[in-house]
């Protein structure tokens, strides 16, 4: 048997975590017995309740309980009170696996969507926030597009460039780090023909990708969604926290998009 805080031990013990980490025991006890782990993006309603269905009770998520970074609760309305009962009635032990799996070398999160995307014998350069990927040969963007799209199974594609432009080096980067602070400096340093990465501020990068069309030197853009760039990670871990645990019921939970699309 294995307490709450057994897990937590394991999942810390490679690491020094900052003052302001957001890794913490969000619900639940530290010396609860754990009787099956749940891994998840996010930790909706729907996802915790399956989880319940399968019997576990530890609950690994990516992202936070109440809709902001920090946890805090905006308002104690409908929502923030009865996704509290809820929890409480389902006596579930959630901690968020933010900080930690993004500390991992490479980043699992980058690695997890990297990996399904463009596999070996393509060339990568690894980075802590960020990977360059060398194709074996040229490809154009519409090329490359379909195939994130098929291999993600996304709804939409969002891109920004033309189909017919050759890509060979590409910059990807998971989450919330499509800023162009980030992103652009990277583009003009590694010489990337394309971006792919979770989401950023629409006027920043896309629009440096737009105009770079009419330039000697053209970037295009894929910009995937938040859930859609990290939820490969959190896959890849369950992997790796099942093998760790295997005499434990290991899930992975597939918490989807808030978004619909018409």
């Amino acid at each position: 048997m294995y307490s709450v805080q057994t897990i937590l031990t394991y999942l810390k013990q490679d690491f020094s975590l900052p003052e302001d980490t957001v890794d913490t025991l969000l619900h639940g006890e530290n010396h609860h017995i754990v009787t099956g782990i749940a891994v998840m993006f996010m930790p909706t309603i729907a996802a915790l309740k399956k989880a319940a269905t399968l019997n576990c009770n530890l609950i690994l998520a990516h992202e936070g309980l109440f809709f902001n970074h920090s946890e805090k609760k905006y308002a104690l309305d409908t929502v923030h009170k009865e996704k509290e009962a809820f929890l409480n009635n389902l006596s579930l032990n959630i901690f968020r696996l933010h900080d930690l799996i993004h500390m991992y070398t490479p980043d699992m999160i980058t690695a997890g969507l990297t990996d399904v995307l463009f596999p070996h014998p393509n060339q990568l350069t690894v980075h802590p926030t960020y990977t360059v990927v060398e194709l074996v040969q040229e490809e154009t963007l519409g090329t490359i597009r379909q195939h994130v799209k098929q291999t993600l199974s996304l709804p939409v594609c969002r891109y920004v460039g033309e189909d017919n432009h050759l890509v060979k080096r590409i910059g990807i980067f998971v989450g919330y780090r499509g800023n162009g602070e980030h992103v652009i400096p990277k583009i003009v340093h590694d010489q990337l023909d394309l971006v792919i990465y979770g989401e950023g501020f629409e006027w920043e990068t896309p629009e440096y990708s737009r105009d770079s069309s009419f330039t000697s030197r053209s970037t295009s853009g894929i910009v995937l969604g938040h859930y859609e760039s990290e939820a490969p990670g959190m896959k890849l871990f369950t992997a790796k926290i099942s093998a760790a645990f295997d005499d434990l019921k290991v899930h992975y939970i597939d918490s989807s998009s808030p978004f619909s699309y018409d």
